[in-house]
């Protein structure tokens, strides 16, 4: 139930209109590595790329965005299988931040890639 609830909240998120670097689905993706169980912590976060792909259409970075997603999700599993360390909670943030930011720059940096 959690996880279908993740996957239509994702979605919508990533159809309506929002502001620059709001990026729910990296949320999403950390999230469900976290709180999920391990089979569902990278098939969750791809079904919401893939259902709201297909609204808004496919593009040409599908590759690196959805590889970012996936290795969000693993990164998830990492911190569920430490949970019991208190330095993980302290460093969290800085945690959430750097991949992030990897997300854009893997994303922005492929799409300068590609031709226009």
């Amino acid at each position: 139930m959690l996880a279908l609830a993740l996957v239509i909240g994702g979605v919508i998120s990533r159809i309506v209109i929002h502001s620059p670097n709001f990026t729910p689905v990296i949320a999403v993706a950390l999230f469900s590595g976290v709180y999920l169980n391990k089979k569902y912590a990278a098939v969750v976060p791809l079904l919401l790329m893939i259902a709201s792909d297909v609204i808004l259409g496919f593009h040409d970075t599908i590759l690196y965005t959805w590889g970012s997603v996936a290795l969000i999700s693993l990164i998830g599993l990492a911190v569920k299988k430490n949970m019991s360390r208190s330095w993980i909670w302290e460093f969290m943030p800085i945690l959430i931040r750097r991949r992030t930011y990897k997300f854009h720059s893997i994303t922005l940096e492929q799409a300068n890639l590609l031709p226009p």
